[in-house]
């Protein structure tokens, strides 16, 4: 599938520079009973973010993954070589962008 001309792509992700100012190595959540534990390790010379995650729920359940994260100048550059143009960061007006955020937010519109 593609986007007809003129139509608009938006994307959602996790921001490579706020993560990398604001890493912990390990996050524990909690509700009720249940925990969910995540141990991260962040490799720069891929800019992957690997997470060891272990769910405490009526047993013990573990899953690894890894993210790819990207800055806002890496993310633009992907989007106008896959042919996008005008691509400009989103914001709800009700939640103003002031220093580096933790998400990046785009929208693009195909040409």
């Amino acid at each position: 599938a593609q986007l007809a001309d003129g139509g608009r792509f938006a994307i959602d992700v996790t921001n490579r520079d706020f993560l990398v100012r604001n890493f912990r190595e390990t996050t524990v959540f909690e509700r009720g009973d249940s925990f969910m534990i995540d141990r991260l390790s962040y490799d720069t010379s891929t800019s992957r973010m690997r997470n060891d995650r272990i769910y405490i729920r009526s047993g013990v359940r573990r899953v690894s993954f890894s993210l790819r994260l990207y800055s806002f100048p890496e993310l633009s550059a992907l989007l106008a070589r896959a042919g996008f143009g005008s691509i400009e960061p989103f914001m709800p007006e009700d939640r103003p962008q002031a220093g580096i955020a933790p998400r990046i937010r785009l929208a693009a519109r195909a040409l």
